[in-house]
């Protein structure tokens, strides 16, 4: 299980940024694209930290649940090799 908590940490934190970044930019994009708005990303709007806001909730929501699944993986596993 820690080897999968330090897996996930580090998988996390590398492509946090990219996914949630995207994922935020488009909800608050311009309302009508159409128009051409002037649509900036967060990093360039609030700086590169802004990148990694949330990384800590995400983290807290995301190592349990992946020693869950590694745990019950190997349960079964154990389970069916009898």
């Amino acid at each position: 299980m820690l080897a999968a908590a330090t897996s996930k940490t580090c998988a996390t934190t590398l492509a946090y940024p990219h996914g949630e970044s995207f994922i935020k930019d488009i909800r608050e994009s311009d309302p009508h694209p159409a128009t051409g708005g002037g649509h900036q990303n967060s990093a360039q709007r609030e700086g590169y930290r802004a990148l990694y806001r949330g990384l800590t909730t995400h983290l807290v929501r995301q190592i349990p649940n992946t020693a869950i699944v590694i745990s019950t993986y190997e349960l079964v596993v154990y389970l069916l090799n009898g």
